[in-house]
């Protein structure tokens, strides 16, 4: 009890500086909860999957701590640039983001990791070929991706995360030879990642992956502190030539890989540096800040364009409910056309960017429409997340199969039918997997 009074004491005074310093207090608050859930991520790792601080961490430093990066420099972008005055995206996103957290701090049911090892042990035990047939699956479906058409291209992307899955499996095998050869897996995954630009999907994974080195390690708060400050410069490296390095693969594929990409990163450090100018920051930081997306919105609707009125919503909920095959002609799910018609910005073929939920969410109901719609969104994931935590009972494992799930809600850029589309085919493909390998196979999962 003691330590945790002292940590809410540390980052309330935190919080109370960056008061003094800026002067404002939505910015404060804002900031002052990207601490709170960073160090609560910290605190998690080893004891729980933090897979809503992940989230929500992810959240709040795209929403908020990229805009503030973008209102406190000088350097300026033609386009990516924060639409509207501080104080009108503050006091907007502060509350929606409030909003949207209550339901997951008040709801949210806790993962015990160390009972979780035990049945995960005993698993592994029953299926010693389970983490390997996995992660074949992974790496088989990540080669084929890239050939199949349509739908059937998202199922193979959705399989090609099973190598992930299949790797912490491996992490909790009594086999000694497992226990050796994992590093050796991880690091081909690592390379194969690499190899095909997957850098969101790899560093998303590596950071949920983190707890459980932490949980087998018995790290201390001060080494993951460290381990994730590396992870963190690891991150910005990784996003400062993302760009480019996709560029010149796309341009000459033999030069995709390990070597390519090494090569970049030690020229980006060892040149001007990631942080050696203002425009350096800033450049770094438009790939932070999704805030200037959603400001665009908040220029662009109602002064030019009227409130959507729910309208993408209920377009998002259908078309991730009502298969492909039944609605040919119904719109694909993260298109250019949302895009344009939120903000009033063209972007060309080649260019995916997202309009993020709150983004979405104003664009429909306005402020107040918003707000009430992100808390009714944190309901929504919470209870669908507590559903699965709930069928662990039955099938423990199943819990390493949530950032699957989760993948596209832990990226905050993403729209609602892009979220919901994943979601809902993710949970098809981990419960048919668990359907067939528990009653066909016999498995023990």
């Amino acid at each position: 009890m003691e330590n945790r009074e002292l940590f809410y004491l540390f980052v309330g005074l935190l919080t109370f500086l960056i008061y003094i310093i800026t002067g404002e207090l939505l910015v404060s608050a804002g900031l002052g909860l990207n601490i709170y859930f960073f160090l609560k991520y910290i605190m998690k790792l080893g004891k729980d999957i933090p897979l809503f601080e992940l989230i929500i961490l992810l959240l709040l430093s795209q929403w908020i701590l990229g805009p503030f990066i973008d209102y406190s420099t000088n350097a300026t972008d033609d386009r990516y640039f924060m639409y509207v005055d501080s104080e009108s995206y503050f006091s907007f996103v502060v509350p929606g983001v409030l909003m949207f957290l209550l339901p997951i701090i008040l709801l949210r049911k806790r993962i015990d990791l160390r009972r979780l090892s035990i049945e995960l042990k005993k698993i592994t035990a029953q299926n010693r070929k389970l983490p390997w047939i996995l992660i074949s699956i992974g790496l088989i479906s990540s080669l084929l991706s890239g050939f199949v058409p349509g739908s059937l291209g998202f199922v193979f992307f959705l399989m090609s995360q099973f190598k992930y899955i299949g790797l912490i499996y491996m992490f909790f095998s009594d086999t000694k030879y497992d226990n050796y050869v994992l590093y050796i897996i991880f690091g081909a995954t690592v390379l194969s990642s690499i190899q095909q630009g997957l850098f969101h999907d790899l560093i998303l994974w590596g950071a949920l992956f983190f707890t459980f080195l932490v949980f087998r390690y018995q790290w201390s708060i001060q080494k993951r502190l460290w381990l994730t400050f590396i992870g963190i410069f690891f991150a910005i490296i990784t996003q400062s030539i993302k760009a480019d390095y996709r560029s010149i693969v796309n341009e000459n594929s033999e030069l995709a890989g390990l070597e390519t990409f090494s090569l970049m990163a030690f020229n980006q450090v060892t040149g001007e540096g990631i942080f050696g100018s203002p425009e350096k920051v800033n450049e770094l930081n438009v790939r932070l800040n999704q805030g200037w997306i959603i400001s665009a919105i908040m220029a662009n609707i109602p002064d030019y364009e009227p409130f959507l009125d729910g309208a993408t919503i209920e377009e998002a909920i259908t078309s991730s409910l009502v298969p492909r095959f039944l609605v040919p002609d119904k719109k694909k799910a993260g298109g250019r056309e949302n895009f344009t018609l939120f903000t009033g910005l063209e972007i060309n073929e080649v260019t995916s960017m997202g309009t993020s939920i709150i983004g979405e969410a104003y664009g429909n109901y306005g402020v107040r429409g918003a707000w009430i719609f992100m808390g009714l969104w944190g309901l929504f994931l919470v209870v669908y997340y507590n559903a699965i935590r709930k069928f662990a009972d039955y099938y423990p494992s199943v819990l390493l199969w949530l950032p699957l799930i989760f993948l596209q809600v832990l990226k905050a850029e993403t729209e609602l039918s892009v979220v919901l589309n994943h979601l809902i085919k993710a949970s098809v493909i981990v419960f048919g997997f668990f359907y067939f390998a528990s009653r066909t196979l016999k498995w023990r999962l």
